[in-house]
């Protein structure tokens, strides 16, 4: 029994420790003020227990600054942060922007609490636009604490305090998650508001809401004003150069920093978009003139000058140019006259709606005006010197014309491409550079040698393993470079191959084959070091399957195989050239990037690259890839190529037609023509040394020896008889030129009669076991572009696996964690 309860005094001890240090919010209190003027002073005291988890320096308070009103149009609520405190003093805070809300970071970033102490922090501050107020009753809902918490809260309450006179009618609140309705709570009207507080702890993410209900009327006009344009008067110059001089009057009830947005200036020629000259001459605000500043990316006007509630009157001047529309037979002005104005305070801002609307144009002497199309709801009316406009509808566009031809010859000027688009002249004079600089390098150092007499060979040159062959023919490394290595070491004797269920397995062979019986002498059987750096790493004196568990050992393979090759061909027998390419890559690089930021397409240039590479680069490539795989007998791989590569052609294609409209157009020549300039010339480059030319013109000889025609074969003097030795024996020679098939048809019949019986339909070569048995000569292709299949997919490593309302629906609340 003892021991039993010394168990549970330890278990005790251990647990005990563990539950204390949960950090929590110990309790919650808020008080809310409502002001006559409809603001809200919110004083919230957290008390937290920090042990260093989550709570290390501090706390984060986020507030909501959008919340849906009526209709669910989502309106800006501002908050001023007053003062925080922590332990009754000042405390470090700073605040940031986050989605749809402020955050205010308590504490410093050196500076960490002690583990396992209690913390009040003390948070005030102000916010506006939170009331409800509607007919026959006004009301407050507010989330007290916030449903997005991360820690549990063990006690939440708050109270509320109405201005002096107004008397509280009706409070209720909810509980529980966002969206949940709870009643675990207590609530009464007090003589100078409200208080609520919740009957239960709260789990992480549960929240208290508040409602408390007064008579309608009893606040501060300002309260049941919201931020408006009362007015927007703008007067109209068209100057005798084409140019308009705009002064705008603008009547408006806000507070903090005035917005003036202005619609992108463009206009569009060449099929390029080109920005319309804008100079902001002067700024006043309440008939001082004031600091200003323009952002250009949407040009932007900002007053300087931050300023409290009231109706002020701003009145911005600018110039304007390229915004009539000279046609041949009348001169148009169009004008929108309702912009978007705005407002914006520490960080946050809103849109004003707009009650009177007006405009007034000028025409230069002697011009007289007439009414274009005038939407029903303008009043419009023409004067001597032009037109007077006046609407209350939102976003209306005025029109006036006259006869062509009345402004100054300036007027009717047109830029040049140059004046008007320096920068995409620019890009391409660097696409020009690129193209003469890869031309002079080419003719430097990437002409090949000249040909030699192309003579029939039966044979391939000395010394050089299938997998060199195909290397010093494409001048790089691939898979068929390894598949042709190894049916080389096969056809030496070296290795064996065998497929079970779509595997490959090579292991070592114990016997060496049969030798020809006929034809030319076999290939010696020695082997390059290549070779044999293939077989020692990924055979061994064992067995492999070439499987996606086997990547690592299959990628050594490949990699020590392709180091041989290159330290054996690379400089002696051609040159890559590829330090030559750098100065033409850098030139297309640079003019892609200014060309694309001269017609502001820059965001668009994935989707540019998507439309190009698919509907002109990879998608054609794949279907001519399935088309051939098809004529190959691979038809497997055909409809995998066609079931992948359909849709993103046509995707591709969709996406070009899109871009070839306007400056889509620019783009995706900006985007072509370095990726094909830079294609075309690094295959270019690349030239062979004149042993590489004279080893290319050996291999060249018995390319055409491998896939000529039954017919053509008769010219050849003296070719070797046709076995099925000498078929095998050439067979990797014939996969690594690319002429696998031709080889094999030629030996068709030859291969066919080699079956091993009597009734069998086929022949296989002597090292291999597998499901393509019985295949004739097929088997050349199929094991040709299967075993390159196998190899590519196994070397690479694979993947790892009281009305209504409910909880969390007021004002404030928000959430917090800690940090």
């Amino acid at each position: 029994m003892r021991f039993w309860l010394w168990v549970a005094l330890i278990l005790v001890g251990i647990v005990l420790p563990q539950l204390r240090a949960e950090e929590r919010i110990l309790s919650w209190h808020s008080d809310i003020v409502v002001e006559k003027s409809g603001d809200l002073v919110v004083t919230e005291t957290i008390a937290v227990r920090a042990e260093g988890d989550i709570i290390k320096r501090g706390i984060l308070r986020d507030l909501p600054v959008l919340r849906e009103g009526k209709g669910g149009l989502r309106t800006t609520k501002r908050f001023t942060v007053l003062s925080v405190k922590r332990d009754g003093k000042r405390e470090n805070y700073k605040r940031e922007r986050i989605e749809n809300g402020l955050r205010i970071r308590i504490g410093t970033e050196d500076k960490y609490l002690r583990k396992g102490e209690i913390y009040t922090y003390e948070i005030t501050y102000r916010t506006g636009r939170q009331l409800y107020l509607e007919e026959g009753r006004e009301s407050l809902y507010w989330n007290v604490n916030g449903p997005e918490w991360e820690f549990p809260v063990d006690a939440v309450s708050a109270t509320v305090r109405l201005p002096e006179g107004i008397k509280g009618t009706k409070v209720w609140g909810y509980t529980g998650r966002r969206g949940l309705q709870g009643e675990d709570y207590r609530a009464e009207v007090t003589s100078t508001g409200a208080s609520i507080e919740a009957t239960r702890p709260f789990r992480a993410r549960e929240n208290l809401t508040v409602m408390l209900e007064w008579p309608p009327g009893l606040l501060d006009r300002r309260a049941y004003e919201d931020e408006r344009v009362l007015s927007f008067d703008s007067l109209i110059k068209v100057e005798n150069n084409g140019d308009l001089l705009i002064t705008e009057r603008i009547e408006a009830r806000f507070e903090g920093v005035f917005t003036r947005p202005f619609s992108r200036q463009e206009d569009v020629r060449w099929g390029l978009k080109r920005k319309r000259p804008l100079e902001v001459l002067k700024v006043k605000l309440n008939g001082k003139e004031t600091n200003s500043n323009t952002s250009w990316v949407i040009p932007t006007v900002r007053t300087g000058q931050v300023v409290k509630w009231g109706v002020h009157t701003v009145e911005i001047t600018y110039r304007t140019g390229r915004q009539l529309l000279l046609l041949k037979d009348r001169e148009v002005l169009r004008w929108n006259l309702n912009p978007q104005l705005g407002w914006k305070r520490q960080g946050l801002g809103g849109s004003f709606p707009v009650d009177k609307v007006s405009a007034t144009v000028e025409l230069p002497g002697g011009i007289q005006a007439a009414l274009g199309q005038i939407p029903a709801e303008m009043q419009a009316e023409v004067t001597p010197t032009g037109a007077k406009f006046e609407t209350r509808v939102t976003t209306q566009t005025l029109e006036l014309q006259w006869q062509p031809g009345l402004l100054a010859p300036i007027a009717y000027e047109e830029d040049s491409f140059p004046e008007a688009h320096p920068w995409v002249v620019f890009s391409l004079v660097l696409f020009a550079g690129a193209l003469t600089y890869y031309l002079l390098a080419w003719v430097a150092v990437g002409r090949d040698p000249k040909k030699g007499v192309i003579i029939p060979q039966f044979a391939p040159p000395a010394g050089y393993s299938p997998g060199a062959v195909r290397y010093l023919d494409r001048m790089k490394y691939d898979e068929t470079c390894m598949a042709a290595g190894l049916l080389g070491l096969a056809a030496k004797g070296e290795v064996a191959i065998k497929k079970s269920i779509g595997t490959y397995t090579v292991r070592m062979r114990s016997k060496p084959p049969p030798l020809p019986s006929g034809g030319p002498p076999p290939l010696p059987s020695a082997l390059a070091p290549e070779e044999r750096a293939l077989r020692d790493t990924l055979v061994g004196d064992g067995k492999i399957a070439l499987e996606s568990e086997n990547w690592k050992t299959i990628r050594q393979a490949r990699r020590n195989h392709e180091s041989l090759i290159s330290r054996k061909l690379r400089k002696t027998h051609f040159l890559r050239n590829m330090g030559w390419c750098f100065p033409g890559l850098f030139l297309t690089l640079v003019g892609m990037l200014v060309l694309f930021l001269a017609i502001g397409a820059f965001g668009q240039i994935f989707f540019i690259g998507v439309a190009c590479c698919g509907g002109c680069g990879w998608g054609p490539f794949a279907l001519w890839k399935a088309f051939t795989s098809w004529g190959s007998g691979r038809k497997g791989m055909a409809i995998v190529l066609l079931a992948v590569c359909l849709p993103i052609c046509v995707l591709g294609a969709l996406l070009l037609i899109v871009l070839l409209r306007g400056p889509g157009l620019w783009a995706a020549m900006g985007f072509l023509y370095p990726a094909l300039l830079n294609t075309i010339f690094f295959y270019l480059i690349k030239s062979p040394t004149p042993l590489g030319r004279k080893v290319l013109d050996h291999v060249e000889g018995f390319r055409h020896y491998l896939s000529v025609a039954e017919e053509e074969r008769l010219n050849l003097e003296n070719p070797p008889e046709k076995t099925p030795e000498l078929f095998e024996q050439f067979l990797p020679y014939a996969l690594a030129l690319g002429c696998e098939q031709q080889w094999s048809q030629k030996f068709d019949s030859v291969l066919r009669a080699a079956g091993q019986s009597p009734g069998s339909s086929g022949w296989t070569p002597s090292y291999y076991t597998g499901s393509i048995s019985g295949l004739g000569s097929s088997f050349a292709s199929s094991i040709g572009s299967s075993l390159s299949s196998s190899l590519a997919a196994s070397s690479s490593s694979p993947t790892s696996s009281g009305g209504g309302g409910s909880s969390g629906g007021g004002g404030g609340g928000g959430g917090g964690t800690g940090w």
